[in-house]
């Protein structure tokens, strides 16, 4: 009689992994643009080996999930922006879809969320995301696959007003797209994702915003630029972020909405202001040690949060966003976060530390390097193979990587609109506006082939680079 007592207590342990990210789970994205990524089994092994129990993919990519079987890794499944006009419209491709890229996958891979459309609010396909959500929910129910909530991800351009976060509230181009979808996941129990970059409020601020506010770090100023809303105290930006979206959740009349960070990083190079790799190691592990705490909106409430991003891409525009990774495509360090680091930190509970432990003998995950991470965050809260063209091919990704491939996959937040954010604006509206004609990732506002990504202004700096910077 032990064997099926053993075999019911594995099942229940691959529950806990599998629902585990409600409980402060930290995942890392998973971009694909690029020609020199390892293989897909090579990709997940390092999932596995240093800790990293989610990972969210931006669109389905067969290889993928396929090395995703048996894993323990809960997944995060995107769908490509171009498809959400025929996933809202024909109930039939929303069925194809998934029977393609679920259905054959279920059970044996994790699925944490389907992700319909990323960044596409405000925009010209905004109203097609909450339609599309409902098709492929639909789908899912039909196609057995039960357990799964349907999803999209926002960035903070949603946001008309952000500061304080208290007063948070959606823009009057977002609000009648966004009211609805809220209400939806609230009726589903479902999260919405949120992209969070505080890196772009510091880089374009002039600055305006203290380096210790951006990265979470009381003893680089974090502490000296806290942000008193109500007599709640902020100590850093990605709490204000992440708080200015709650508040603008609950103006649209939905409480108690889950909110799950599904991008958020820091990049180590590519000339932008701040993008050092001791300012990339110190915000990606602070916020590591950070999110199991909580917002000061939601204490003790622990944020789901996938870091962006594992590896840097060579197919990304030239700059800083060639340099989110984590890893080099020879899968050696950027520089170290420590995955497991949380689990010994006073924001993470005794449940998490047993769920973690159960977890490690479920997925049989290999320990991080031994290795000290830099510049650690005193937290102050005390209690492809990628289908991109259609192609299959033996390696990561095609030798050859359009523009038009890049556009397709989906933006990662760094061109929101961020302003308001910022504690120490005088006039708000001439700074914010400063602030945009400061930045060099603004550029023509022409007819947009990725829409929602927070075009602010008429014209670039230099007029040298498009609105749509492409972006994973």
């Amino acid at each position: 009689m032990a064997a099926p007592w053993v075999l019911a207590c594995s099942l229940l342990l691959l529950c806990l992994a599998a629902f585990q990210g409600a409980e402060g789970a930290i995942g890392v994205n998973y971009g694909m643009i690029a020609n020199n990524l390892p293989a897909p089994e090579q990709v997940i092994s390092m999932y596995k080996a240093k800790n990293i129990n989610y990972v969210r993919l931006f669109h389905p990519d067969t290889s993928v999930l396929n090395a995703l079987r048996g894993s323990g890794i809960g997944v995060v499944q995107g769908t490509l922006n171009e498809d959400l006009p025929r996933l809202a419209s024909d109930p039939s491709f929303a069925a194809s879809w998934v029977a393609t890229n679920v259905q054959p996958f279920a059970g044996a891979v994790q699925f944490r969320y389907i992700n319909a459309g990323n960044e596409v609010i405000p925009g010209d396909t905004a109203a097609q995301v909450l339609p599309a959500m409902q098709n492929l929910e639909s789908a899912l129910r039909s196609a057995g696959v039960t357990g799964v909530p349907v999803t999209t991800a926002v960035a903070t351009s949603v946001l008309g007003t952000s500061y304080p976060p208290s007063q948070g509230a959606f823009s009057e181009a977002a609000a009648p797209v966004m009211a609805p979808i809220v209400s939806y996941l609230s009726s589903r129990g479902a999260p919405l994702l949120v992209n969070v970059y505080p890196y772009f409020a510091y880089s374009g601020s002039g600055g305006q915003v203290a380096l210790g506010y951006a990265l979470l770090s009381a003893d680089a100023g974090g502490a000296a630029s806290s942000v008193t809303d109500g007599g709640v105290v902020y100590t850093n930006m990605f709490d204000a972020i992440v708080d200015a979206t709650h508040a603008a959740v609950e103006k649209a009349g939905v409480q108690g909405l889950e909110l799950v960070v599904s991008e958020t990083g820091w990049p180590s190079g590519g000339g932008g202001d701040g993008a050092t790799v001791e300012n990339a190691a110190a915000y990606n592990n602070n916020v590591v040690r950070h999110v199991g705490g909580g917002t000061p909106r939601r204490p003790g409430k622990d944020v789901e949060t996938y870091l962006f991003a594992m590896f840097n891409e060579n197919g990304k525009a030239e700059g800083v966003e060639q340099h989110f990774g984590l890893f080099q495509p020879d899968m050696s360090e950027v520089y170290h976060v420590e995955f497991t680091a949380g689990m010994d930190g006073k924001n993470f509970s005794n449940k998490q530390q047993a769920e973690q432990k159960n977890l490690d003998a479920v997925t049989d995950s290999v320990p991080s390097q031994d290795q000290e991470a830099l510049n650690p965050f005193p937290d102050s809260d005390d209690g492809n193979t990628s289908p991109l063209n259609g192609h299959e091919a033996d390696v990561n990704m095609e030798a050859a990587i359009s523009t038009e491939d890049v556009i397709r996959a989906g933006g990662f937040g760094a061109k929101d609109n961020i302003g308001s954010l910022l504690p120490t604006a005088i006039d708000s509206t001439d700074f914010e506006a400063s602030l945009r004609d400061a930045r060099d990732f603004e550029g023509e506002k022409e007819a947009p082939a990725h829409p929602g990504l927070g075009w602010k202004g008429e014209k670039a700096d230099d007029g040298s680079k498009p609105s749509d910077v492409p972006q994973q």
